[in-house]
C-alpha cells in the first residue's frame, strides 16, 4: 500500500515538473525566440547566476537590457509573460551554461536559430 502511494506521488510530481518545464519553453518561444533564437541555444549562453540576476527586483536587469526595444518591452509587460514568468526563469536557470544539461533534439527544441544578441 505504501509503495503504491509513493508511486502515485512520484508520477504526479513528475507530471507537474514536466508541464512546468514545457511551460517555460513555450513562454520562451512566444516571448523571446524571435530575437534570441532557439530555447536551448539561448539558455546556454549565460550561467545560472546571471540568468537569475536578470529576473531579480521585478526583472530590473531584464528591462534595462531591453530598454531600447519596444517589441521586447511590450512582451515583457504583457500579462502572458507575467503569468508564466516563473516557468521561464526555471527553464533558463536549469539549462544554463554551467548546468551540465545537454540539450535534447526533439520537435520542440531541434534546430538552432542563432539570436540577434545576448548580452552578458
Amino acid at each position: 500500500m505504501k509503495k503504491s502511494i509513493l508511486l502515485v506521488i512520484l508520477i504526479f510530481s513528475t507530471n507537474v515538473f514536466a508541464s512546468n518545464y514545457d511551460a517555460g519553453i513555450t513562454t520562451y518561444k512566444k516571448s523571446c525566440k524571435k530575437c534570441h533564437g532557439s530555447p536551448y541555444y539561448a539558455s546556454q549562453q549565460l550561467d545560472e547566476d546571471v540568468w537569475l540576476e536578470y529576473f531579480e527586483n521585478d526583472d530590473e536587469k531584464l528591462l534595462k537590457a531591453h530598454a531600447k526595444d519596444t517589441l521586447a518591452l511590450s512582451k515583457i509587460n504583457a500579462s502572458y509573460y507575467k503569468n508564466r514568468r516563473e516557468s521561464l526563469v526555471e527553464f533558463l536557470s536549469e539549462n544554463a551554461k554551467d548546468s551540465g544539461v545537454v540539450p535534447p533534439c526533439t520537435s520542440h527544441t531541434c534546430g538552432i536559430v542563432k539570436p540577434k544578441s545576448i548580452k552578458k
